[in-house]
């Protein structure tokens, strides 16, 4: 019974649309109003209006084309920050959620960006420029934190932001400069000096500490179950669209769900673990699942082709 009920819930919602927007369940969503209407880039606004799910999982708020740093999500209200390398100008506001895109509302970008706090996780842009530096380094990017760690209060277009790994104690900084509206990538990691690379004299390093690595939660949901061990193989887990391929008759506690990721298709080999109290994917790629098995037992005949 309690395998059945998750499922209904799963499938109903979370594998309708994009991982995670779960309270969405389909329905487009709608902007009803945002504060403040304008804003220099960097500011802190709340979105409010209906459908936009109870997690953010995969969905999207947008500026125009640009995707906005988000603080927190809820189904009703969204609290974020106006991307740093917008132009001044009037912009169309709009949220994705699992590919359902809201009418646009019209946001004003007031000017250079605004000093930003420390500890907030970085946006878009500055992470693809640190990024972009550590592949040219060979340097891994898989499982990377990108905060802030501090922003020059006379000009904002310089700041340091900080990175470390999961699970990690090591903390490494970066100098940042935005030049047209765009991050450049100073300076990488401790042995260097703010002001002698031509930053303002009142940007300094802030020492953190990254948090203590917690266990995963179990996942309940195939959404859940497959996000997890997407991650566990170093593949992307955001905008995955997913649904349920075909339920065995032989034994309904196994499931194939088919995702499919920028134009991309692939299958999932589910089971629901009645002992952990949770879903596992136990293969993708198939079918056929060859050699697959659980706790000894094969793949049902009717999904094992």
């Amino acid at each position: 019974m309690r395998r059945k009920m998750l499922t209904a819930v799963a499938l109903a919602c979370a594998l309708a649309i994009a991982l995670a927007a779960l309270s969405g369940c389909g329905t487009t969503p709608t902007i009803t109003a945002i504060a403040p209407k304008s804003g220099a880039g960097g500011a802190l606004i709340a979105v409010t209006g209906t459908g936009f799910g109870s997690k953010q999982g995969s969905s999207k708020l947008m500026f125009a084309n640009t995707i906005a740093s988000v603080r927190s999500w809820t189904n009703t209200a969204i609290a974020a920050s106006v991307p740093s390398e917008l132009k001044a100008g009037k912009v169309n506001v709009t949220v994705d959620v699992g590919g359902k895109v809201s009418a646009s509302v019209s946001f004003t970008v007031t000017g250079a960006p605004s000093a930003q706090q420390q500890g907030e996780i970085e946006h878009t842009t500055p992470v693809q420029a640190m990024t972009a530096y550590l592949k040219s380094k060979g340097l891994p990017t898989t499982g990377v934190t990108f905060v802030v760690d501090a922003t020059s209060k006379t000009d904002p277009n310089w700041k340091i932001d900080a990175s470390y790994t999961v699970g990690s104690q090591t903390v490494n900084y970066w100098l940042l400069h935005n030049v047209n509206g765009s991050w450049k990538v100073v300076a990488y990691g401790t042995n260097w000096d703010p002001a002698k690379l031509g930053a303002p004299a009142d940007l300094k390093i802030i020492a953190i500490t990254p948090p203590a690595p917690t266990p995963p939660a179990k996942p309940h949901t195939e959404a859940d179950a497959i996000q997890t061990y997407l991650a566990s193989k170093g593949k992307p887990t955001d905008n995955w669209q997913l649904s349920l391929l075909k339920t065995s008759t032989v034994d309904p506690n196994w499931e194939v769900i088919h995702g499919v990721r920028n134009g991309v298709s692939d299958n999932f080999l589910m089971i629901w673990n009645n002992m952990a109290g949770n879903w596992e994917v136990l293969a993708d790629g198939g079918p056929p699942w060859t050699g697959v098995e659980f706790k000894g037992e094969p793949v049902p005949s009717d999904l094992a082709k």
